[in-house]
């Protein structure tokens, strides 16, 4: 037992707990991430309050052999000297980064896969370790492997929840670090842009942002502890809604839990932080179906589970009706980029509805081959669908613009899909961001082109035909036969059994339980999918052009919901900023 307090005997100074999970990253991701904990880039106070966990994910116990695992132990023990122990059923290095302790904490066959296990391996330590010293840490902060920020930006962070007790958590603005001309690469550049800027600036206001993302967020750690028995639950294999939820969008759940523990979640842009955004198609529908799934579940759980914006005040009921208004896009969006292709055939009405419905089919029967599909083998079906859907519908766009007598479905389509000028006078009102204009512009145009029918189409169509997908993240797990772990290993054991072991057990227990066919269940949801914007179109096109105008007025209106308070919020929040820059200069 004296020689686990040796192990976990850290200076009370040290708290802030900084929690950076790995898996598969090259050298470059690697010791770009870990410079952050360089004495040149952390001011000495800051410093003596930091203390780092780096869990190593997709390891064998018998042959540790990635290559990510060698750069790892060749960059933190230049020297070679250190001691290995078995706790909480995984390896334990102890180790300093320019006077950072950290511990390295390599999870091997008898853990759980995943980054949200290797979240609460990382609460397990905490927990004992504060239970050693008698004091609970004050945040943690979590990192993504590809993510670098600066001491500075950590402070802010740090300062925003010291100044408010009842803030559980707050994220800065994350920028795309590995920016080019890849198309790809300027549209999310474009997208994180006006996240941060629009969306995250309004949730702020409102005291609620509803994502704190895991590549750059400081929570409270009480907070966190709090919301510790609902993060760990050992989901159901069976249901779609729980690994979506819970393995797949932990960052996401783990913000809807604070939300609905009535803790302040906020936006501070002062604090900055750069990520790598996929640059490669497989790379970027991987990511964004985990993100669209994870996204439509905590939403519908923030809005209709003990939804604690229907309990306070009118301004809290506003966000309530911006997050509804923005799950109707989701699934609305499909037939309303319909409607948009269709302006680009025959100049009356009535006769564009063969057109809308064939067009319309095609996406189905597109939607149905994209189920139980390895994306590698449907790359290039999808991309060449892409290119041929961003044709239609601008094309529809430009010749229904030009048609007059258009000019109200037209008008409140374009509004409905693009929101063009209201988010052109953000990009215009928030350049000071550090963004050039001339960028920012160029990447709103093209994101004019591609966005609607990549994000409203493409990826929530291929979300759903995937919800049952378990595949997380961007990164698999490669191995390097030659690499083998020599060590000479010293045996540590607790006096008490590991709860994360205890975990482990109840979900191989879990994954012993005969297993269901998702694979109706991803049907059903794909079919109804597509049968709600089916119902959608034939009120459309169906009925007379009173009618039409009323719907599409309708749509309009909740679409207008999100997008002006956003707006005005946005502003007041940019405003509000430069009044307190303003009054610390002075």
């Amino acid at each position: 037992m004296k020689e686990s307090f040796r192990l976990f005997d850290i200076d009370k100074k040290a708290d802030i707990f900084c929690f950076l999970p790995v898996c598969n990253e090259s050298e470059e991701e690697l010791i770009h991430s870990l410079s952050i904990f360089s004495r040149s880039n952390i001011t000495p106070s800051l410093r003596k309050r930091m203390l780092l966990f780096i869990v190593l994910d997709g390891q064998n116990d018998n042959q540790p052999k990635t290559s990510t695992h060698k750069i790892l132990l060749s960059y933190l023990f230049k020297e070679n000297n250190y001691d290995i122990h078995q706790v909480f059923g995984c390896t334990i290095v102890k180790g300093c980064i320019d006077d950072i302790p950290f511990y390295f904490c390599i999870k091997g066959d008898n853990l759980i896969k995943g980054k949200r296990y290797s979240m609460m391996l990382f609460a397990e330590i905490s927990q004992y370790i504060a239970k050693c010293r008698g004091e609970e840490p004050f945040s943690v902060l979590s990192l993504d492997s590809d993510t670098h920020t600066r001491g500075k930006d950590i402070q802010h962070l740090v300062n925003e929840l010291e100044k408010d007790a009842s803030c559980g958590g707050v994220t800065g603005l994350l920028k795309v670090s590995n920016l080019s001309l890849n198309p790809l690469i300027l549209i999310q550049d474009y997208i994180y842009f006006i996240c941060h800027s629009l969306y995250k600036s309004a949730d702020t206001i409102f005291q609620r942002c509803v994502v704190l993302p895991g590549a750059f967020s400081m929570i409270r750690y009480s907070a966190f502890c709090e919301c510790l028995p609902e993060l760990s639950e050992i989901p159901n294999r069976n249901s779609i809604s729980q690994i979506n939820k819970l393995d797949l969008g932990e960052d996401r759940y783990l913000t809807t839990l604070l939300i609905q523990k009535n803790y302040k979640t906020l936006y501070q842009k002062k604090a900055t932080a750069t990520t790598i955004a996929p640059s490669k198609t497989i790379e970027f529908l991987r990511q964004q179906r985990r993100w669209n799934n994870s996204t439509i579940i905590n939403s519908i759980q923030l809005l209709f589970t003990n939804s604690p914006l229907l309990k306070r005040s009118r301004s809290h009921f506003v966000q309530w009706l911006i997050i509804f208004s923005q799950l109707i896009g989701v699934f609305l969006g499909v037939a309303s980029l319909v409607i948009v292709a269709s302006y680009g055939y025959f100049g009356d009405y009535y006769p564009q509805k063969n057109i809308a419905f064939l067009f319309w089919l095609y996406i189905v029967f597109f939607g149905f081959t994209l189920t139980n599909q390895r994306l590698r083998n449907v790359k290039w079906w999808i991309v060449s669908n892409l290119f041929i859907f961003i044709v239609l519908v601008n094309y529809g766009l430009f010749c229904g613009v030009l048609h007059l007598y258009w000019i109200v479905p037209v008008a409140i389509t374009l509004l409905f899909i693009y929101k063009p000028l209201l988010i052109l006078v953000s990009i215009t009102c928030n350049a000071s961001n550090g963004k050039d204009l001339s960028i920012l512009i160029s990447e709103f145009f093209l994101s004019l082109l591609v966005g609607p029918v990549l994000y409203k189409l493409l990826i929530p169509i291929y979300g759903l035909a995937n919800i049952d997908d378990k595949s997380w993240g961007t990164r698999g797990i490669e191995e390097d036969e030659k690499f083998r772990f020599d060590i000479k290993k010293s045996q540590l054991l607790l006096d008490r059994e590991s709860h994360y072991v205890k975990e482990n057990k109840a979900w191989r227990n879990a994954m012993e339980q005969p297993k269901e066919n998702t694979f109706t269940k991803k049907l059903f949801l794909l079919s109804s999918f597509f049968i709600l914007n089916t119902v959608f179109l034939l009120i459309v096109f169906l009925t007379n052009d009173v009618v039409q105008i009323i719907i599409l007025t309708l749509i309009m209106s909740i679409e207008l919901v999100e997008i002006i308070p956003v707006f005005f919020l946005s502003i007041v929040y940019l405003f509000k900023n430069k009044n307190q820059n303003l009054v610390a200069s002075c």
